[in-house]
C-alpha cells in the first residue's frame, strides 16, 4: 500500500512539475541548457505547483533538484517496515521510558547483567548485585553497565595504588624525620619501644598493630619508646635486656651534655693538669658524634 502511494505521489509529483515528459517547460526567450545528468531539473518555484494536499509537507522544502527528491524517496523506502521507537515526551511516564529502555535492548530484570569481573576486583558480590539493581532501575543498558563497572574498578585500583605509594611515602619521611631527631639513638630507642610493646601489650594489640600498619607510624613507635624509658627509668617494670644496646643518645640529649661540659671554665675539659681532663676530653669526642652523626 505505502509503495502504491509513494508510486502515485512521483507521478503526481512529476505531473505538477512538467517531468514528466522530458525536460521542464522553459519561459519564452530563456536558452536552454544542456541535460548533462539525465535527470530533468526542477523549475523555479516547483512548490507552488503542487497539489494542495502536498503543500503543507515540510519534507519537501529542502528539495531544490531531482536528485535530492531521489535520494529522500530511497531513504523514505528503506525506513518502510522498520521498527520505529516514538521519543517520549515531557508528560511521559516511568512505563513510557521504560518501554523505549525495552526496544533498545534493556534486560527485564537484573539479572540480565552479566559483568566479566577480574578475579582479584575490588567490589564483592553485595555491591555487585546492588549495581546491577540499580543499574537496571535506571535503564542502563548492559554495554553501558559493564562499561561503568570496568570504570569503577579501574579508578579504584588506580586510587588505592596512589593512596598505598602516599602512605609509603609519608611514612618512609616521617621514619627519616625520627631518624634525624634520635640520630645515634635510633636502633636504641626502636628496642626500647619493641620491648615496652611486648611487655604491655597482649597478643591482639600486638596483631592489631601489625595488620593495621600502626606499627610503623613513627608517631607509635615514639610513644612507646617513651614509655619504655620511663618505666626503665623509674624502674616500674622489667623491660627485660635488649639485644644490642649502644647506650647512644640523642642529638638534643647530647647537645645537652655538651653545654654542661663545656659551660665550666673551671671544669676537666679545659684544664690540662685536672686528673679528668683526659676522660672529659673524650666524652665530648662522643658526644659530639652523638650530637652531629652526620
Amino acid at each position: 500500500m505505502k509503495n502504491l502511494i509513494n508510486r502515485q505521489f512521483f507521478s503526481e509529483l512529476i505531473d505538477a512539475t512538467g517531468g514528466g515528459g522530458g525536460a521542464p517547460p522553459v519561459a519564452p526567450g530563456v536558452p536552454q541548457t544542456p541535460q548533462t545528468t539525465g535527470l530533468p531539473t526542477l523549475p523555479d518555484k516547483w512548490f507552488d505547483n503542487l497539489p494542495a494536499e502536498y503543500k503543507g509537507e515540510e519534507s519537501l522544502k529542502n528539495i531544490t533538484d531531482f536528485g535530492s527528491l531521489i535520494k529522500s524517496y530511497v531513504h523514505a523506502q528503506k525506513m518502510v517496515g522498520a521498527e520505529k521507537i516514538p521519543i517520549p515526551g515531557k508528560f511521559s511516564t516511568d512505563d513510557d521510558w521504560k518501554n523505549v529502555f525495552s526496544k533498545l535492548g534493556l534486560p527485564k530484570d537484573a539479572a540480565g547483567y552479566n559483568f566479566d569481573m577480574p578475579k582479584d576486583s575490588k567490589f564483592d558480590d553485595d555491591f555487585v548485585k546492588s549495581f546491577k539493581e540499580n543499574a537496571h532501575k535506571n535503564g542502563i543498558l548492559p554495554k553501558q553497565a559493564a562499561g561503568l563497572m570496568n570504570w569503577f574498578d579501574e579508578t579504584i585500583r588506580a586510587t588505592g595504588q596512589k593512596n598505598s605509594e602516599k602512605m609509603k611515602h609519608d611514612s618512609e619521611t616521617a621514619i627519616n624525620g625520627l631518624k634525624t631527631e634520635w640520630g645515634l639513638a635510633y636502633n636504641d630507642n626502636l628496642q626500647i619501644a619493641r620491648l615496652a610493646v611486648n611487655k604491655l601489650g597482649d597478643d591482639n594489640l600486638k596483631q592489631f598493630m601489625e595488620e593495621s600498619k600502626l606499627g610503623d607510624d613513627p608517631r607509635v613507635i615514639k610513644l612507646f619508646a617513651n614509655i619504655g624509658k620511663f618505666l626503665k627509668e623509674e624502674k616500674q617494670v622489667d623491660l627485660g635486656s635488649p639485644g644490642h644496646f649502644t647506650g647512644a643518645l640523642t642529638p638534643s640529649d647530647a647537645q645537652k651534655k655538651i653545654d654542661t661540659l663545656l659551660g665550666d671554665p673551671a671544669g676537666p675539659y679545659y684544664n690540662a693538669d685536672h686528673p679528668n681532663h683526659k676522660a672529659a676530653i673524650e666524652e665530648a669526642q662522643t658526644l659530639f658524634k652523638s650530637a652531629y652523626p652526620s
